[in-house]
């Protein structure tokens, strides 16, 4: 169930690259139903560029060259497309270390690459016109606060020759009436305190707006050098980072998983909606916290705190996965359990970054498998221990006489007269009276004891480290009690008894099964005395 509801794409591989399990997910990515990928290898999807050599990963997971394997290949999907994927495979294991079956994850990176793509094409573009680019300089000068005179270095400016633009001519005329603008406070800044000023200023030509930075410095008393680069091209490229970074915040602002990243300190840089409803912390509040500080986990159990998966992603450098059973406490003392991921943050040369972190509330899917492990080892008419689970606690206490030298009674249990009642008085009368004897049965045992029922009218209770003798007078006490109830059903009062038989289960005890079969027979002894009765299992039958 967790495999076919995991939200990322798995598939189980045998070790000839078959698949043999894939999930909805996977399914989903590739286009192939899970029946067609039964029928198909995981080389069959490859793109036919990426198939060389396509055998050689799983001999290494084979022979334990490397223990996990990832990497970044073109795949096909069942309609023809193409996709960048990242896949990482695993081997499985048995708990002897024998080498089981592979554990595919295949995420879809095609985005990824999409954005790689254009951000070198961009790198590359904006690289060319910078090599290109020529600066317009003059020397001006300056006589009572006004320019007197403008001599133009010698500047080549061929990026422009074909627009038909002349941005010194249109430059000089903008210095030549400095006194209506913005850059006579410029000139007139570096006149008086001789510091080189910097700024930006655009220009319209035919229609067509230029920005440029200017660089001025004094030179003489009452000359000054401008130097100017055109930014345009620089101008334009923030507009595109700034929409980039806006569509990036609202792709942040609207995922559906929480999201928090950190720098390399841990301290929180962006915060999305999602982490501010799990955590109880405003975005506002929570930015230049330490992620500890906001970020309150626990192990579900225990209740001992978790390890924060971001400082293992900073300190380990990859990626991280939160422990199983782990509780985010907010900041209201609301509890939800999560799960998560890390991965550290590095910039193009490699270098650590920061982290990022994204996390997502299970506590319904967590409840529901509770639910579902609950429903599946308890009897759903009485909530007692169902057969099953009775069983398996059986096993468990046999093995701890046999290694701890540990002695515990098992009681077999039969009620007396409920087959008059059931058939004369019908089943529902039955099912009331089972779950009335089950809750006496419940008062009548120690916290540490386990009652189950095993059969229509048939339970068991296993008596923890309990002398025999002890044992005898809880079961005498089970029968008082049930002779002493009364089953009102229809306007009568019924009475019922029940029948116990005991068997010590200790280091003699050949198996849980004789056990059991020891403790029924004795049951059985003592329903045949005259019900209602107990029945000490003494044969070496049990043992």
């Amino acid at each position: 169930m967790i495999f076919d509801q995991a939200p990322i794409a798995m598939a189980h591989l045998d070790f000839q690259g078959l698949f043999c399990l894939v999930n909805q997910p996977f399914s989903d990515l590739v286009g192939y139903s899970q029946a067609e990928l039964a029928q198909k290898s995981f080389t069959d999807i490859f793109h036919p560029e990426e198939r060389d050599g396509e055998q050689q990963w799983i001999q290494q997971l084979i022979q334990r060259d490397v223990s996990s394997l990832s990497f970044e290949q073109r795949y096909i999907r069942r309609d023809g497309s193409i996709f960048w994927g990242n896949v990482t495979i695993s081997l499985a294991t048995t708990s002897s270390g024998k080498a089981d079956y592979l554990i595919a994850i295949l995420q879809d990176i095609s985005d990824q690459k999409f954005i790689e793509t254009r951000l070198r094409s961009s790198e590359q573009q904006m690289r060319a016109m910078f090599d290109a680019m020529h600066d317009l300089v003059l020397v001006c000068q300056v006589e009572e606060g006004e320019i007197s005179d403008i001599e133009i270095a010698p500047t080549n400016l061929p990026i422009y020759e074909e627009i038909e633009i002349d941005p010194v001519s249109q430059t000089v005329e903008a210095l030549w009436n400095s006194s209506e603008n913005d850059w006579g406070m410029q000139i007139q800044k570096v006149l008086t305190t001789g510091q080189t000023v910097e700024f930006e200023y655009c220009l319209s030509i035919n229609n067509q707006a230029l920005w440029f930075m200017a660089n001025i410095s004094l030179m003489s008393e009452q000359t000054i050098l401008w130097v100017a680069r055109d930014i345009s091209d620089r101008k334009q490229a923030e507009q595109v980072i700034c929409q980039e970074k806006e569509l990036a915040q609202v792709t942040l602002q609207s995922i559906g998983d929480a999201v928090i990243t950190t720098d390399i300190h841990s301290t929180i840089t962006q915060f999305n909606p999602v982490a501010e409803e799990l955590t109880g912390w405003p975005t506002q509040e929570a930015q230049g916290q330490i992620l500890s500080e906001i970020f309150n986990i626990v192990h579900e159990e225990t209740r001992e705190p978790a390890e924060n998966p971001v400082q293992r992603a900073l300190r380990e450098g990859q990626i991280v996965q939160l422990a199983n059973h782990t509780v985010l406490i907010a900041r209201d003392g609301k509890e939800y359990a999560i799960e998560d991921s890390a991965a550290p943050i590095l910039d193009r040369q490699g270098l650590l970054k920061g982290a990022v972190m994204v996390f997502y509330d299970v506590s319904q899917a967590r409840h529901l498998k509770r639910q579902l492990s609950w429903q599946a080892s308890h009897d759903p008419l009485t909530q007692l221990a169902n057969r099953r689970k009775f069983d398996q606690i059986l096993i468990d206490a046999f093995q701890s006489t046999q290694k701890d030298n540990q002695r515990h009674v098992l009681c077999f249990l039969d009620l007396d007269r409920f087959k008059v009642i059931n058939d004369t008085n019908g089943h529902a009368a039955g099912d009331e009276l089972l779950r009335q004897v089950a809750t006496l049965l419940r008062k009548s045992i120690r916290e540490i004891d386990t009652v189950a029922r095993i059969g229509g009218d048939e339970f068991a209770i296993l008596l923890y480290q309990c002398p025999l003798e002890r044992a005898t007078v809880i079961a005498e006490n089970i029968c008082q009690t049930v002779q002493d109830f009364y089953f009102h059903w229809a306007n009568e009062r019924l009475e019922i008894g029940i029948s116990i038989g005991l068997v010590t289960l200790d280091q003699s005890s050949s198996s849980p099964q004789k056990v059991l079969e020891a403790a029924d027979e004795a049951c059985y002894i003592a329903k045949a005395k005259g019900r209602n009765q107990i029945q000490i299992h003494l044969s070496n039958d049990a043992s």
